[in-house]
């Protein structure tokens, strides 16, 4: 999750860089303002993308942790690893 939280915010730096840079150009016409305003968005929407896929498979990978875990509590350990040996011999 720490990754994909730095990436976003990483993506939204260059995005806000991108954006200054452009802002500084000589040529103050409309074309430099749209690219400016496409170029961030376009990166934002790179790094929100990053970070709810992040959050996503952080919370596929508690769901099935806590499937486990309540699998093991309930039929033990020794149950737990007899069910996969049947379901890979099927």
């Amino acid at each position: 999750m720490e990754t994909g939280i730095g990436g976003g915010l990483l993506v939204a730096g260059l995005g806000w860089f991108l954006a200054e840079g452009l802002s500084w150009n000589h040529v103050a016409n409309e074309r430099v303002e749209l690219s400016r305003e496409l170029a961030a968005g376009t990166l934002l929407g790179i790094g929100a993308g990053m970070f709810l896929a992040a959050g996503t498979i952080w919370l596929t990978h508690w769901a099935v942790g806590r499937k486990a875990k309540t699998a093991i509590r309930s039929r033990g350990a020794g149950a737990l690893a007899r069910g996969a040996r049947k379901d890979i011999e099927r």
